[in-house]
C-alpha cells in the first residue's frame, strides 16, 4: 500500500518499501524493480516516489504569461526546431518559470516529513517519464541536494526542469509527444557516505563488476578507469581482474562544510544569478598513488558483493544492471536495477517494449556514448556521401577511407572489424559518436534499416522493438558527455595539453576547454572532410590535374586558416598527408624508384600511384603554408609524417627551404616519431634541422612489436606498456630533452593506458595532445602525475 496524504488534495508520495505490482505504471520501472527488491529482504537505499499528480498540480499554481502547452505559431513559446537561439531561449523561460515558483507549503511539509523518515544527510532526484514506445533512458541528469527543506524544494523543481532542456524540447516534437503528454515521476534516494561503488552487469553468460572509489559520479562522467572483475555465473568464481586507474572521487561534505562553491554550480546546471544556486554536497578529491595503485574492493568484500548478488540475479532474471554502494559501515547497498530480461513482470501488467532486447550483440568499446538510430549497411559498390541518410548507424566490415566521410553523417557506428586505434575508432572519438567494433557477423545479423541501441560504454548493440522510429528522430537519444568542470582548473598543469583534430565541426567543442593548441591535425581526414563539400568525391589521386589543384590550395587553405584562428595565439601543428592507409596493397622498401621523387616519398612503395602524386601533394601544402603564413597565421608549424631515413628528412627540408617558409622565425619543421630509425638516429636528425618530434605511438607500437594496429583483437601484453615500448619512448624524450627541442606525444596510449601519463610526465614531455573527449581525464591525469613528482622533489630536498 502506498503511503498517501489526504491534506489538501496532495496524495501519491510512495515509498519503496510499500510499492505494490498496482503501482508499477505509476512509480515507473525503475522504483517498482527496488521496491521489488527490498521489500524482499535485500539491502536497498530507501526512497520514495513523487508522483505525476503532484508534478501536474504544481503546475497549475505558476502563473504563466502564455500558456504552457497551447503552442500557437504567435505565441512566444511557439518551438521552431530549426531555430536552435530560440529552441534554447524557450527552455530557458521555462525551465526558470517552474524553478523560482514555489511549492505549495502543504507539499514543502509532506516531503520535509518524507525526508525525516529517510534520515539521510543528503538524496539524489531521479527523474523519470513512462511514455509507451519513446525511449528516455539517458535523457535527464540527477539533482543531488542536502535534506535541508530549502534544498530539497528546489531539487525537486530542478528534476522536473530536466525535460525542459532545449534537447529534449526537441526530442518531444520530433517523437510527436505533446508538453502536457509529460507527466514525470520523481524517485527521491539517501545518498551514503561511500567507501566504493560500482555497477555489476549480469548476464547468463558473464557477471562484470565494476567498482571505483567514493560515488560512481566519477564513471558516470567518464573521469576514471574502475577496477574490472569478470564473474563466472555458475561457479561465482573471478575469472578475469583488470585494476582500473582511478584519478579523482567523489565523497559527501561533512555538515560542517556546507558552503558554497564554483563546484556547486555543476550539479544545479544553472549559473543565472536570478536563480538560487543548489549548494552540492558532494566534494571531489584527486587520489592518492596508494589509492590508486590499490584494488577497490578488498577479496573478501568482493565475495560479499558476489553472495549479495548471486540470489538477485536470480530473482531479477538472466540480463540486468545493478548498482551498489559500499558504505562506511562496511555494508553493500543497492543504489539502481535496470532490467533488459526480467522474471518480475507480472503476468497481467502490460510490458513497454522502450527498453533494448536481449538479443545483444557484443563487441570491443571504442567510442563512448549511446545513441539510438536505424542501421546502414552499404552495398558491395559502396555509397555516395550524399545518398547516406543522416543520423543513421554506419554497419560495415570494416572502415576503409571511401567510408570515413560518411562518419560525419552517422549517429553512430558498428564494426566486425577494425582496431581501437585505426582511423575509423579515432575518427568517431572525435566527433562524439559512439562506436563498437569488433562484432561477429555484424552484417549479417543486423538487417538494414533495423532500430539500434550503440552502447559505446559497454560495447554492445541491441536491438530496439520501435517501428515508429524514424533516422532523423535520433539526434538527441544520447548519453550526455559533462562538459569540462572549470573547478579542476584550480589544480594548475606544467605540462602542455593540446588536442588532435581533424574535422571542421570539431571547433565548436574547443570552447572553454584548458588545452595549449592543436597537437596533431590529421590532413588526410581534414581533406576529405573539408574536400569533399566542395567535390563530389575526393580521390587524391585528381590532384595531379591543375583544374584540381587550385581547389585543393583554396580549400584547405581556408579550413586551416579558420583554425588557426580559433586557436590563436596556441600554435597548431599540421601533419602533412599520410595516405599508407589509403592503400590495401603494399610492395617492399627496396622496389621503389630510385630518383629525388622517390626519396621525397613516403608513399613511394604503394602501388596504386607513381611518385609523382605524393610529391605534387607535398607541393600543394607547401602553397597552402605559404599563402597562410603570407595573411598572418605565423601559428602553424609543420609535421613531417613517417620519415625513415635522415636523407629523406634532408629532401624535404631542401623543398621547404625553396618555398620561403623557414625565413620566418615561428616556423618549424618537426617529424613524426614513429618509426623505429628515428629512436636510434634522432641526434642525427636534429643536426640536419629537425625542430621538434611527435611521439606516433600507434604507428609506433605496430613497427617495434610487430601488431596491426587495425587488429581488433591484438594479444594484451603487446601494447604501449611493453618494456620495448617504454624504452623507446623514454629514449626518445631523453634525446630531445639533451638536445634542448620540444617533444610531444599524440598518439592513443595515453588514453588508452593513463597509468603511462606519469612515466611521461616523470621523463620530461613537454606536451600531450589527445582527442577532445579525453581532455578532461588527462588533464586530471597529469595534475596528479605532477604532483606527485613535486611530492618527491619535496621529500628528497627534506632528507
Amino acid at each position: 500500500m502506498s503511503f498517501s496524504l489526504s491534506t489538501d488534495g496532495v496524495e501519491n508520495l510512495y515509498w519503496l518499501h510499500k510499492i505494490q505490482t498496482t503501482d508499477r505504471s505509476v512509480v515507473g520501472d525503475r522504483a517498482f524493480y527496488l521496491g521489488h527488491l527490498i521489500q524482499r529482504g535485500y539491502p536497498v537505499l530507501p526512497g520514495f516516489v513523487v508522483s505525476a499528480k503532484i508534478y501536474g498540480e504544481f503546475l497549475e499554481t505558476i502563473d504563466w504569461l502564455e500558456p504552457l502547452f497551447v503552442d500557437f505559431p504567435t505565441s512566444s513559446l511557439h518551438i521552431d526546431v530549426n531555430n536552435p537561439r530560440q529552441l534554447q531561449a524557450i527552455a530557458q523561460r521555462i525551465r526558470h518559470q517552474i524553478i523560482t515558483s514555489r511549492l505549495s507549503s502543504q507539499l514543502r511539509s509532506t516531503l520535509q516529513s518524507g525526508l525525516q523518515t529517510i534520515n539521510a544527510q543528503a538524496v539524489m532526484f531521479h527523474p523519470d517519464l513512462i511514455l509507451p514506445s519513446v525511449p528516455t533512458s539517458g535523457l535527464f541528469d540527477p539533482v543531488i541536494s542536502w535534506t535541508t527543506i530549502d534544498g530539497i524544494e528546489l531539487g525537486l523543481k530542478q528534476a522536473w526542469a530536466e525535460l525542459f532542456r532545449a534537447r529534449n524540447l526537441l526530442y518531444w516534437q520530433r517523437k510527436g509527444v505533446k508538453l502536457e503528454q509529460l507527466k514525470p515521476t520523481v524517485l527521491v534516494q539517501s545518498i551514503p557516505q561511500a567507501i566504493a561503488s560500482g555497477s555489476i552487469r549480469i548476464d547468463a553468460e558473464f557477471w562484470e563488476i565494476r567498482a571505483t572509489w567514493g560515488l560512481e559520479l566519477a564513471i558516470l562522467w567518464g573521469q576514471t578507469h574502475p577496477d574490472h572483475y569478470q564473474i563466472h555465473p555458475q561457479t561465482r568464481e573471478v575469472q578475469q581482474q583488470r585494476l582500473g586507474y582511478k584519478t579523482i572521487t567523489y565523497r559527501l561534505k561533512s555538515s560542517e562544510t556546507r558552503e558554497f562553491s564554483d563546484l556547486d554550480s555543476k550539479w544545479t546546471g544553472f549559473a543565472q544569478s536570478s536563480l538560487s544556486p543548489l549548494k552540492s554536497p558532494v566534494e571531489a578529491k584527486l587520489l592518492s598513488p596508494e589509492e590508486h595503485q590499490e584494488p577497490v574492493l578488498k577479496p573478501a568484500q568482493l565475495q560479499s558483493l558476489i553472495e549479495l548478488i548471486e540470489p538477485i540475479a536470480t530473482d531479477l532474471g538472466t540480463s540486468g544492471l545493478i548498482e551498489w554502494t559500499l558504505c562506511e559501515s562496511c555494508e553493500f547497498y543497492i543504489s539502481q536495477v535496470c532490467i533488459l530480461d526480467s522474471c518480475l513482470i507480472a503476468q497481467d501488467q502490460p510490458v513497454v517494449d522502450a527498453e533494448p532486447s536481449s538479443a545483444d550483440l557484443k563487441g570491443i568499446a571504442a567510442s563512448a556514448g549511446q545513441r539510438l538510430g536505424k542501421a546502414y549497411i552499404p552495398t558491395a559498390s559502396g555509397v555516395q556521401t550524399h545518398l547516406f541518410p543522416t543520423g543513421s548507424i554506419l554497419v560495415v566490415p570494416t572502415i576503409t577511407p571511401e567510408l570515413l566521410p560518411l562518419l560525419k553523417h552517422a549517429c553512430g557506428l558498428v564494426t566486425e572489424q577494425g582496431g581501437m586505434t585505426g582511423h575509423g575508432a579515432i575518427l568517431a572519438r572525435e566527433l562524439g559518436i559512439p562506436a563498437v567494433i569488433g562484432v561477429p557477423s555484424a552484417t549479417e545479423q543486423i538487417k538494414m534499416g533495423e532500430s539500434l541501441l550503440v552502447d559505446g560504454d559497454r560495447g554492445e548493440v541491441h536491438r530496439i522493438q520501435d517501428p515508429n522510429m524514424t533516422t532523423d528522430q535520433n539526434s538527441s537519444i544520447w548519453k550526455t558527455k559533462p562538459h569540462f568542470s572549470q573547478d579542476i582548473l584550480r589544480v594548475p598543469i606544467a605540462t602542455q595539453l593540446m588536442v588532435n583534430l581533424s574535422q571542421s565541426s570539431s571547433l565548436e567543442r574547443l570552447k572553454d576547454l584548458p588545452i595549449d593548441g592543436i597537437g596533431l591535425v590529421r590532413s588526410e581526414l581534414m581533406a576529405l572532410d573539408v574536400l569533399g563539400s566542395a567535390i563530389a568525391s575526393v580521390d587524391f589521386s585528381q590532384f595531379l590535374q591543375p583544374q584540381y589543384q587550385s581547389q585543393f590550395i583554396e580549400t584547405m587553405t581556408e579550413a586551416l586558416q579558420r583554425l588557426a584562428a580559433t586557436i590563436a595565439p596556441h600554435p597548431l601543428f599540421y601533419r602533412a598527408l599520410d595516405l599508407r592507409d589509403f592503400h590495401q596493397e603494399v610492395r617492399p622498401l627496396w622496389g621503389a624508384e630510385n630518383s629525388e621523387l622517390a626519396l621525397l616519398t613516403r608513399f613511394s612503395n604503394c602501388e596504386h600511384h607513381s611518385p609523382k602524386l605524393y610529391s605534387t601533394l607535398f607541393e600543394l601544402e607547401l602553397a597552402v603554408l605559404s599563402q597562410l603564413y603570407q595573411s598572418g597565421c605565423d601559428n602553424i608549424r609543420l609535421i613531417l609524417p613517417f620519415v625513415r631515413s635522415v636523407e629523406e628528412f634532408s629532401i624535404y627540408r631542401h623543398c621547404i627551404e625553396k618555398t620561403g617558409l623557414t625565413h620566418n622565425p615561428r616556423f618549424q619543421i618537426w617529424i613524426m616519431a614513429e618509426v623505429p630509425s628515428v629512436i636510434f638516429l634522432l641526434s642525427d636528425y636534429i643536426k640536419a634541422g629537425v625542430q621538434g618530434i611527435s611521439i606516433g605511438t600507434n604507428d609506433l607500437c605496430q613497427f617495434i612489436l610487430g601488431i596491426d594496429r587495425n587488429q581488433t583483437h591484438p594479444p594484451a601484453h603487446l601494447n604501449a606498456l611493453h618494456p620495448a615500448m617504454l624504452k623507446a619512448i623514454q629514449q626518445l624524450i631523453s634525446t630531445a630533452r639533451t638536445a634542448k627541442i620540444p617533444c610531444s606525444i599524440c598518439g592513443d596510449a595515453p588514453v588508452l593506458y593513463p597509468e603511462l601519463i606519469e612515466h611521461l610526465i616523470r621523463w620530461g614531455v613537454t606536451s600531450i595532445s589527445v582527442n577532445l573527449d579525453a581532455v578532461e581525464k588527462t588533464y586530471l591525469a597529469i595534475a596528479r602525475a605532477e604532483h606527485l613528482l613535486m611530492l618527491e622533489h619535496s621529500r628528497f630536498n627534506t632528507i
